[in-house]
């Protein structure tokens, strides 16, 4: 039977001679019941007559066939190694594709990976096949986001993705990942090939520059802001004491010693605004471009804050301000000497500036296992909460008159922060408006004794 059924060209030649043949047993079968009844010839001869026919119209019937049958066998044998050799041509291609390339089945068991499969997740195509593609989650992937990818598969849809999986070694991939239905004859699924781009480096590459575009605005923001400084603020004490100069030049003896006392103070007053603004400015150009390095060493912080209140006393002494040093006189603290006075000085001043004639500012320090806590508080002016969260930010300007007019820039908090993060310390803010401020930093702490400090 397998002589007729296969698909051998002896096959197909046999099929294509048996109808005739057939065929010519029913005409020699008939035409031999004629010629005996009507003719009277010998049915032998007729038969063998008609046998002879049939023969030679058989042959040269089978000859044409044959011809045509193992033409189109040739054929046949032709696109099959053409085929056969574009095959070889695909999986050669994909055996040294760079892009990940792996075949499941349609319960997702795998079938085939290729070998940057395993270059990349470091498994061999021994350990995973068989096995299902959910080795490679890394988990950073909630299970709502496989069940919608399952759901597109299912309804026959590409699913191109970029998901996050894991090595063998357990180190985390950025993957952008296609992944078709492959379809059968009567399209169903019966299997799915993934086509995955290994983009790590360009995840890097863009946190990168979305970090070189947050720097380039924070440069942005600080040439703008020292821009505006220089141009304003500065600008304004100058003109305070130019103004009175020029007064006392011209026409001194227009005024009264008082009133003469009452300029020059207001002069003075101006030289040391300008003269702390352009002290800030200089500090901070420094800061933005390295030109600081901390040099800590053991500081009696008491000691510190009494000097920096002796600076100031006279600014506190003109509002009655009550400043209060409530540090312990063996506080150790482990950091740059001048930058804790820079960072005192503007702190403290800042505090005279929004704190009410006759209020109180007091100093104190907190004990802390490996830090200490230094507070500057006041019963001031306050600060709104929308300020508070701006007060260290660079980008962000803002100008509040004092108690007495006086003007400040926010620059000096800029600093605070800057020395503060520099000696390794953190610095807040807490305020309520219309009751006062506090403004907190912690410097690390030593354990020398009080007689071997600076």
């Amino acid at each position: 039977m397998c002589y007729f059924t296969g698909q051998t060209a002896n096959a197909r030649i046999l099929r294509s001679i048996l109808p005739i043949v057939v065929f010519g047993l029913l005409v020699e079968g008939f035409l031999n019941v004629i010629f005996t009844r009507h003719s009277g010839i010998n049915s032998a001869l007729l038969v063998a007559l008609l046998t002879l026919f049939m023969v030679v119209v058989t042959i040269i019937i089978v000859i044409r066939i044959s011809r045509n049958v193992f033409k189109r066998a040739n054929e046949v044998e032709i696109e099959r190694k053409l085929a056969v050799k574009e095959l070889l041509k695909f999986k050669l291609g994909i055996e040294r594709s760079n892009e990940v390339i792996f075949m499941t089945d349609i319960d997702g068991n795998i079938l085939y990976v290729n070998p940057s499969f395993e270059k990349t997740y470091g498994y061999t195509k021994e350990e995973v096949l068989g096995k299902n593609p959910r080795i490679l989650k890394s988990g950073t992937l909630d299970n709502s986001f496989y069940r919608e990818f399952w759901e597109h598969l299912l309804k026959k849809e590409l699913v191109v993705k970029e998901i996050e999986n894991k090595t063998k070694e357990g180190s985390v991939v950025n993957i952008e990942t296609s992944v078709n239905p492959i379809l059968g004859e009567s399209n169903e699924i019966f299997g799915f090939l993934a086509i995955q781009h290994d983009i790590t480096q360009r995840k890097k590459a863009d946190l990168q520059l979305l970090d070189y575009s947050e720097k380039l605005k924070i440069s942005n923001d600080t040439k703008d802001r020292l821009f505006n400084i220089i141009a304003h603020d500065l600008r304004s004490p100058f003109n305070s004491i130019l103004g009175f100069s020029e007064i006392l030049i011209n026409e001194y003896d227009q005024y009264s010693d008082e009133q003469h006392k009452a300029f020059i103070k207001k002069i003075k007053d101006s030289s040391e605004t300008a003269f702390l603004l352009l002290e800030n400015l200089l500090y901070w150009s420094r800061t933005q471009t390295g030109g600081i390095i901390a040099k800590p060493i053991s500081l009696n912080l008491f000691e510190i804050v009494s000097y920096q209140i002796d600076i100031l006393n006279n600014i506190a002494g003109s509002k009655k301000i009550d400043i209060r040093n409530l540090v312990t006189p063996v506080t150790v603290v482990y950091a740059d000497k001048d930058m804790v006075k820079i960072i005192l000085l503007n702190l403290i001043n800042n505090a005279i500036k929004f704190t009410p004639k006759d209020g109180v500012i007091t100093i104190s320090a907190h004990d802390f296992e490996k830090e200490i806590e230094i507070s500057i508080a006041d019963n001031g002016l306050g600060i709104s909460h929308d300020n508070l969260n701006n007060l260290f930010k660079i980008n962000f300007s803002q100008s509040t008159m004092g108690t007495s007019g006086e003007k400040g820039t926010g620059l000096g908090l800029i600093i605070c922060k800057e020395f503060v993060e520099i000696n390794g310390g953190n610095i807040r803010a807490e305020s309520t408006l219309g009751k006062g401020s506090n403004f907190c930093f912690t410097l690390p702490k030593t354990s020398v004794k009080v007689e071997d400090v600076v």
